[in-house]
């Protein structure tokens, strides 16, 4: 819905199912092959599908159908709640770095912009100075209408998870955050975010007026 990765060179294409069915109700993916793959790599995937019981049944397809019917709308609506809210947290005097790739600020922004068609992405990284797990934790615990946990519910609600890099301790340094964002209303995002920091005992009283008194330096368009 936003890279158009056959336009862009690829050769072959696999797609999971969250963001088509909306709520992952339908359990599948695809694969979408070039014009220019050869015919033997052709046969071997249509000889894996017919022998691994891959197809989907009807009711899946026909799930597939009725929401892919939205998802350039949902997917438009997601990467412009997600700029918006990242230029909002960049504001939040507690939120000490945030990633991505649709704020001109990124290293890869002119190549996130080339292959998204200027619209950006859905998924937010943001760093806290948290060292202590069990206040990371306590933030996720309190966070309203975001989700957490070991997977996101595709495009519908918002998702927020501790993202550790590999080979460094949690106790080491300030927690990274990786965000998905979904369909969930604006302001109802940054009220969970603010409220979860809160919990962490973190400073947010001033973004929290700021939001109590409609005082937003960003508005979705």
């Amino acid at each position: 819905a936003l890279l158009r990765p056959l336009g862009n060179g690829a050769d072959i294409v696999v797609e999971t199912c969250k963001f088509g069915s909306n709520r992952n109700e339908p359990c599948g993916g695809a694969i979408v092959l070039g014009k220019g793959v050869d015919q033997s790599v052709r046969r071997k995937i249509r000889w894996w599908r017919s022998t691994t019981g891959s197809a989907p049944s009807n009711t899946y397809v026909q799930m597939w159908n009725c929401k892919l019917t939205t998802l350039h709308l949902r997917m438009h609506h997601v990467v412009q709640k997600a700029k918006t809210l990242a230029q909002w947290m960049e504001t939040v005097p507690c939120i000490t770095k945030v990633v991505y790739s649709g704020l001109e600020t990124h290293a890869s922004y002119a190549q996130s912009m080339q292959y998204t068609g200027g619209n950006g992405a859905g998924i937010i990284m943001f760093q806290l100075p948290i060292t202590d797990r069990r206040m990371a934790f306590a933030m996720l615990d309190n966070m309203g209408v975001i989700c957490h946990g070991t997977w996101s519910y595709a495009d519908c609600e918002s998702f927020v998870t501790i993202w550790e890099m590999k080979g460094t301790a949690l106790s080491d340094q300030n927690t990274w955050f990786r965000m998905s964002v979904g369909l969930t209303p604006l302001k109802d995002i940054q009220w969970s975010l603010l409220e979860g920091m809160k919990n962490a005992k973190l400073d947010t009283a001033n973004a929290l007026r700021m939001l109590r008194d409609n005082v937003v330096p960003f508005r979705m368009k």
